[in-house]
């Protein structure tokens, strides 16, 4: 079931269970996808990708925490601004992670192994015919890329996963892939060289 269909029978619940706090996260930053997530139960939203303070302060409001109970974290500099990237953007993973470049560089590691698998995906589903898998892994694609800072391809998934969606303009898809496949190759290459550069670094105290 999707975060709707959840939150609907957690409501239902005849306990305690039914009160808990839920906070609806979705890629459409669209104000109708904020009230249809308000209508159906949930006490708040944010979209994707999130900045992580407003995340932290929503979830912190919605388990009614006092602002002496809340210990901060200091901000931490990384590398990442001082690399010169022409295709990936990570200043986005580097706020999330509050500049722990190890646990940024665990992100980064997973994308390798993972966004090839995924494009492949794309290919396999649109010659399988397969459009509700195609639409899913066009999804979870527009997310990533958003976080990797690939606004491009980002954007050239999310009109994929409209494509499927609506059942239209799928003939488009093949050349959409591609261009897909050819931006990666890059980001690729620049993803490697920010790991290669990091290799020592420290971690926050």
């Amino acid at each position: 079931m999707d975060g709707y269909e959840a939150t609907k029978l957690i409501r239902k619940l005849d306990n305690n269970k039914s009160k808990i706090p839920i906070l609806g996260m979705s890629a459409r930053a669209m104000i109708s996808e904020k009230n249809k997530c308000l209508s159906l139960g949930m006490n708040d939203y944010i979209a994707k990708p999130f900045d992580p303070k407003i995340l932290s302060e929503k979830i912190q409001n919605l388990i009614g925490l006092n602002k002496s109970e809340i210990s901060e974290t200091k901000e931490q500099t990384t590398l990442i601004n001082k690399e010169n990237f022409k295709f990936i953007n990570l200043k986005l993973l580097d706020k999330a992670y509050r500049g722990n470049v190890d646990k940024i560089k665990k992100i980064l590691k997973i994308s390798l192994e993972n966004i090839p698998v995924q494009i492949s995906d794309l290919s396999k589903n649109y010659d399988k015919n397969d459009i509700k898998g195609l639409r899913v892994v066009a999804h979870s694609l527009k997310t990533t890329f958003n976080y990797l800072g690939l606004s491009n391809i980002s954007i050239i998934s999310k009109n994929i996963e409209s494509f499927a969606a609506t059942n239209k303009n799928l003939s488009q898809v093949p050349d959409m892939i591609k261009a897909i496949e050819k931006v990666w190759e890059s980001a690729k290459n620049e993803i490697i060289k920010y790991i290669e550069n990091n290799q020592n670094s420290i971690k926050p105290n």
